[in-house]
């Protein structure tokens, strides 16, 4: 299918409405009773980011005169021209491959491990049945919940760097496929708030 030039496979697999464009994306535009249009060449693209029908369809019915503004500043950010500064790329990819603590720039690669359970912790003390280091079952108490607070934050912090690594990477294989163009373009468009991605 990619060979024979089957352009819905080839959205599939390839997934361009994430990639940047070498050529400047289309002005978005509006014909009156329909919605805006604009962004990619080949594939249509949302103005709006939103699955409510009351959103859409007051996108339709909004005259193109009232959302000139708003096509303005998009095609502005959508006509500024990017490129890679093969330095700082660089850079970034000797931190990522040297420094595994990211040095506070980059998102540590090593999962944060969870604090051990506290000494002398069994299911004998759980129970209250005297332990042989003299805990309470208050002091005993208050450690468990001292543990599971930092476990807890054990996993919140693995958690976040996870998705922050997974964002890092995902942005520096754009850069690698771009790295060599000498400009390309982001197509923006709004979500639900208002704001332009």
């Amino acid at each position: 299918h990619l060979f024979t030039g089957d352009l819905e496979t080839l959205n599939e697999r390839v997934i361009p409405e994430e990639s940047p464009m070498v050529s400047p994306p289309l002005a978005w535009t509006k014909v009156e009773g329909e919605l805006p249009y604009g962004g990619f060449l080949h594939n249509a693209v949302q103005f709006l980011r939103t699955r409510s029908p009351t959103h859409l369809q007051r996108l339709r019915d909004a005259p193109a005169s009232q959302l000139s503004p708003v096509f303005e500043g998009l095609n502005a950010c959508s006509a500024t021209g990017w490129a890679i500064n093969g330095a700082v790329f660089q850079l970034l990819e000797n931190l990522w491959r040297e420094a595994p603590c990211g040095l506070g720039i980059l998102p540590p690669r090593a999962d944060r491990t969870p604090p051990p359970r506290p000494y002398g912790w069994s299911e004998c003390e759980a129970l209250g049945i005297p332990d042989e280091h003299g805990w309470t079952n208050g002091e005993v108490d208050g450690a468990m919940r001292q543990w599971r607070w930092e476990v807890q934050q054990a996993r919140r912090v693995v958690s976040e760097a996870h998705s922050l690594r997974c964002a890092f990477g995902l942005k520096m294989d754009v850069a690698r496929k771009m790295r060599d163009e000498q400009v390309f373009y982001f197509a923006h468009n709004l979500d639900f708030r208002g704001r332009a991605y």
